[in-house]
């Protein structure tokens, strides 16, 4: 039900060449390798129920009009090239 796909690799380069592009907020995240519920994936406690402290940023939102700008950018400079 979404207008697009997902792009993690590209929205991880904006990131990397601007931050500003995500909202991000510290949660405690980990990864189930023990339990048959959630085997293999990522629990994050956006609320902070386990009371653990934080232990990575996670993308919450997303900047779309400045993402698409830096890919813009980007395959303008490659085309330039």
């Amino acid at each position: 039900g979404w207008e697009g796909g997902p792009l993690h690799d590209p929205v991880t380069v904006a990131y990397l060449i601007d931050p500003t592009v995500l909202t991000v907020k510290p949660m405690h995240c980990e990864i189930d390798i023990r339990s048959v519920m959630s085997y293999g994936r990522t629990n994050c406690d956006s609320f902070g129920y386990n009371g653990k402290e934080p232990n990575v940023d996670v993308a919450v939102d997303i900047d779309v009009e400045k993402f698409w700008d830096i890919i813009e950018a980007g395959l303008r400079r490659y085309d330039n090239a």
